[in-house]
């Protein structure tokens, strides 16, 4: 009677082959294509423009387990502007690009703030600056505006606030837009 039972049992285990299938379809828990959603905090972004002269990023993403790369394309780009600053946590959602020959990455759809963590802003009133002081303030941004930015920036115009924005912001170019409007034209928040 016992060996029946073992005999029944051999004849409805799996093969061999039917244990690598199941193998490789656990290994497959993420496929090309397959949408994400990633939190972690900035440690870099790489602007770009591509050969259409739009511009696009590549954001690397930490969190407790590692880094993630994730490609920023200009739609993402322009919707996710204020959140696109190192340090800052965010969540991504994407779809994930996996080729066989490069890292798998994560191609983003839209970027958010993670939590409630309040972003600062620089705020440049310019309401009373004349078009002298208007050049050398664009200038300054410009020169500012770089890979490292750290703060959104934005214009007041009489009550109307306008975004601009961001830059690398120190001390010391605090005191260049002070310099170039006023100390009293100048507010982070």
């Amino acid at each position: 009677m016992e060996l029946r039972n073992i005999d029944e049992q051999m004849s409805s285990t799996v093969n061999n082959e039917e244990i690598e299938m199941i193998k490789q379809n656990q290994k497959l828990k993420y496929q090309d294509g397959q949408n994400v959603k990633y939190a972690g905090i900035i440690s870099s972004i790489k602007k770009k423009y591509t050969k259409n002269n739009k511009i696009m990023a590549f954001v690397t993403v930490e969190d407790l387990y590692g880094t993630a790369e994730i490609i920023v394309f200009e739609n993402a780009y322009l919707k996710a502007g204020k959140s696109l600053i190192e340090e800052n946590i965010v969540m991504i959602d994407g779809r994930l690009s996996i080729r066989e020959d490069d890292t798998t990455t994560i191609i983003a759809n839209d970027i958010k703030d993670f939590g409630e963590k309040k972003v600062k802003i620089l705020t440049l009133d310019i309401t009373n600056a004349d078009e002298v002081q208007k050049d050398k303030l664009r200038g300054a941004i410009k020169y500012f505006n770089g890979d490292k930015n750290n703060i959104n920036v934005q214009i007041k115009v009489n009550e109307e606030l306008k975004p601009c924005g961001q830059i690398y912001l120190t001390e010391e170019i605090l005191g260049v837009f002070e310099d170039i409007i006023g100390q009293d034209s100048v507010n982070v928040v």
